[in-house]
């Protein structure tokens, strides 16, 4: 036999060894044959074995671990809900209404105008007016650290907020921190922000 010859059997040999032990995988990873329960039937005869011990442990008066009561998420209810859409109506008015600086040119106002009662909106706008920026530059950022408790009510709600509040006059930096208040009223299904006062 020429040495081609036996390269050919070689490999022919090879091929079919991973041809057999691939199908041979295939037919055990299949599922159960006939003989054998299917899921369906393990999981009923499962059952029927849990069953009979949560009766026995309800005669005894011994509840499994596996079987014991789990706490369950509760929705939260409307008012919470209501709670945290103020709160969070209040903390972007102030973060963005506290967050200014002489170079941007009243973005701060502007961007709260759709948060804001026409009322409100009409008071907070005047500053815009003819005012000049300085020649220094001078930089607020704002954040609201903690919101208390809300104060609310079908229409109307109060929000305390604390806040931390980084100051740059012209290269300068100093933190601070202070307390800011929020009165939201509701119109048309809509909280908007009426009067703030910021510390």
């Amino acid at each position: 036999m020429t040495l081609r010859s036996r390269i050919f059997v070689v490999l022919s040999l090879v091929v079919f060894v991973i041809l057999a032990v691939s199908i041979l995988i295939m037919a055990l990873s299949k599922k159960p044959s006939e003989g054998q329960p299917s899921g369906g039937e393990s999981n009923r005869v499962l059952n029927f074995f849990s069953r009979r011990n949560q009766e026995n442990a309800s005669q005894s008066g011994v509840v499994p671990s596996s079987t014991a009561a789990r706490p369950r998420t509760r929705a939260p209810s409307a008012e919470e809900v209501a709670e945290n859409a103020v709160k969070q109506l209040a903390k972007i008015f102030i973060e963005r209404y506290g967050t200014y600086s002489t170079d941007n040119n009243f973005d701060n106002i502007r961007e709260v105008e759709s948060l804001a009662t026409e009322d409100l909106w009409g008071r907070i706008s005047r500053r815009m007016d003819g005012a000049q920026s300085g020649e220094t530059f001078n930089g607020v950022t704002t954040k609201v650290i903690t919101t208390e408790p809300v104060e609310l009510t079908d229409s109307s709600a109060e929000v305390t907020l604390k806040l931390m509040r980084i100051e740059d006059k012209s290269g300068t930096v100093s933190t601070s921190y202070s307390d800011a208040k929020v009165w939201l009223t509701k119109s048309a299904g809509e909280w908007k922000v009426g009067r703030f006062e910021m510390k």
